[in-house]
């Protein structure tokens, strides 16, 4: 699924071999997806509820801060090419 680019970085999902689930990228509003370009990937449900997102700028503390409030999940990121982000925003939020 991910494979990392160093061992101090975020690690890196190829965005455009993932399969979104409209569902789970719905969590995260539109207007804030496309603010910080940011898209929901998968959600796990356990012992800690953690969202996973793909991000073209990780590391933002502020955007982690706000997504962990309004969704109450811990998130967990990758980090991707922004245009990839930007395509699939475009394609999962029509309709």
């Amino acid at each position: 699924m991910t494979q990392s680019k160093t061992f101090f970085k975020t690690p890196y999902l190829k965005l455009d071999n993932y399969e979104l689930q409209k569902e789970i990228v719905k969590i995260i509003p539109e207007e804030f997806a496309r603010a910080y370009k940011i898209i929901a990937v998968d959600l796990f449900k356990g012992v800690k509820d953690i969202l996973t997102i793909a991000t073209s700028k990780p590391k933002n503390e502020t955007v982690h801060k706000i997504l962990e409030s309004k969704t109450g999940y811990t998130i967990r990121e990758f980090e991707t090419e922004e245009s990839l982000i930007v395509n699939a925003i475009n394609e999962m939020y029509t309709n």
